[in-house]
């Protein structure tokens, strides 16, 4: 049994007793007009608010990828196999795109980022400035083949890319044997993430 499951277990075990004594404070307090109860009911409210998070988490532990690991070389080859459907897609009114480039910063390391795209030049992408830390700059433009993930969001939510997000959850996956939910529920906006969650 993993963290999470034990977790939602036990949440699950405290909101159904906190759900419980709901009606029972209330009939005791408000009709039988006894006021000590007013505790359980109190208790109630509180079991009910400390128990949804382990029972529904949106959170989850991070764990750490490197570019170098085999996931993150498989969604960079994903993403490359498929840049034609990123640059049709960006040249549609209907569509916001980003790429995930590796950029220099000014100590001569290598950093990856995600910059907003506002068209395609030929073989370039230009790309849109945006406020990062200090010691990293967007570039005006990146060739396409330097690209090493993309996005491409609709008005809908409905994301397409993102290949190296679903290579988190696979090294997840690996690594803990399973996907945490808050995970899931991020993953579950991505298209090419569905195989992933319905194998």
């Amino acid at each position: 049994m993993n963290r999470e499951l034990r977790n939602r277990i036990l949440g699950g075990a405290g909101f159904v007793f906190g759900l419980a004594l709901l009606p029972s404070g209330i009939y005791t307090l408000f009709v039988l007009g006894v006021p000590s109860t007013l505790g359980f009911l109190i208790l109630g409210v509180m079991l009910l608010y400390w128990c949804w998070q382990p029972m529904m988490p949106t959170r989850y532990p991070p764990i750490q990828i490197s570019v170098d690991e085999p996931e993150m070389q498989l969604a960079t080859e994903r993403a490359q196999a498929s840049i034609e459907r990123f640059c049709e897609g960006i040249a549609r009114s209907d569509r916001k795109g980003a790429v995930r480039i590796a950029v220099e910063t000014k100590f001569g390391s290598q950093q990856r980022i995600w910059a907003n795209v506002q068209r395609q030049e030929g073989n370039l992408l230009l790309l849109k400035p945006r406020s990062v830390n200090p010691n990293v700059s967007t570039p005006e433009s990146v060739p396409v083949d330097q690209v090493e993930d993309w996005l491409l969001a609709d008005l809908s939510g409905r994301i397409e890319g993102g290949f190296t997000h679903v290579a988190y959850a696979e090294k997840y996956q690996r690594q803990e044997g399973y996907i945490p939910r808050g995970l899931r529920l991020e993953l579950s906006k991505f298209v090419d993430g569905n195989a992933l969650l319905n194998p």
